[in-house]
């Protein structure tokens, strides 16, 4: 009797910037960041064939110190997306695609692709030499909730702008002035963004008392979430920022394709073990691992929006 073979897509293997997640000392760089700062002196000194007096600004010597805070629970926002692997394949089809078009010098800044740099300008502000392209790269930051810079997933947040500075959200987003169409779809040119059906702007007077208007503004925007939410207001992320690290690291866990008896024999040593009683027989290292595990997988594919209000 014939029988028809099913083939089953493996998941793609894991990235090769992943940490060990076996190792906690891999991860304890993310719970702190350092701030360097200094004085500065000026010398003067004066060139003998002009005599002309010229002013250096220096560092003063003995000044430079470096402070040391708990990384701000916004900040993880990068790590839980870099490590969504729909996020990173649409990263590297933009890298192919940019390739591809010749488009990769134009559109390339630092460890991102952005969509407001340019190297020469076009001649007219409503022509773009690469528009293909230049729609595919701007419905790609939307889907993420991005403004204009699409980061390499390979890099931390310590080797990254932090995500909040770079949302679709905020005083400092416009509305695009220049636009081109894309099968219907508008598609800014030069900087600014196009709202969606969830994004509204709104306007301040700021000649005016501020706090009133903001309390306006709240019950309308409060309103308009309600009906689309089905009478539900969304809240800000909950979760433990002390549990982070742990998070990050059941997702390597996973993305390397560890064994839960593994992870809980390395992640929860303490909770290990198994209790039994006439009601039931639980492992509560176990019960932690799903209920992390369920928290992490949240955050990597859509919570990492509530943690940048």
């Amino acid at each position: 009797m014939w029988q028809r073979k099913m083939y089953f897509q493996q998941p793609p293997p894991p990235p090769s910037w992943l940490p060990n997640w076996q190792y906690a000392d891999e991860y304890a760089h993310l719970t702190t960041t350092t701030e360097h700062r200094c004085e500065s002196m000026e010398i003067s000194y004066s060139v003998c064939k002009t005599r002309e007096i010229i002013t250096r600004r220096l560092i003063k010597p003995g000044s430079l110190e470096a402070k040391k805070s708990n990384t701000p629970k916004h900040a993880f926002a990068w790590e839980f997306l870099r490590r969504n692997p729909d996020y990173q394949a649409d990263y590297q089809r933009l890298v192919d695609m940019a390739e591809e078009h010749g488009a990769t010098e134009y559109y390339s800044s630092d460890t991102s692709l952005s969509i407001l740099r340019s190297n020469g300008m076009p001649d007219s502000p409503n022509e773009t030499p690469y528009p293909v392209f230049h729609a595919e790269l701007y419905r790609t930051l939307t889907k993420w909730g991005i403004a204009a810079w699409l980061q390499n997933p390979a890099h931390d947040i310590h080797d990254s702008a932090e995500l909040a500075d770079l949302w679709r959200m905020g005083y400092n987003i416009s509305q695009a002035v220049h636009v081109f169409y894309d099968n219907g779809d508008p598609i800014p040119l030069h900087g600014g963004i196009i709202p969606t059906d969830t994004e509204k702007f709104v306007l301040f007077d700021i000649s005016r008392p501020i706090a009133p208007q903001i309390r306006k503004m709240q019950k309308h925007l409060e309103a308009q979430q309600r009906l689309i939410k089905n009478g539900k207001l969304i809240q800000a992320s909950k979760t433990v920022d002390s549990l982070f690290t742990k998070y990050l690291r059941i997702l390597d866990a996973d993305a390397v394709r560890a064994n839960d008896d593994t992870i809980v024999e390395i992640l929860y040593p303490e909770s290990n073990t198994t209790h039994y009683s006439k009601r039931s027989q639980t492992n509560p290292a176990r019960n932690f691992l799903k209920n992390h595990r369920k928290a992490a997988y949240a955050l990597r594919n859509e919570d990492y929006r509530l943690l940048l209000v």
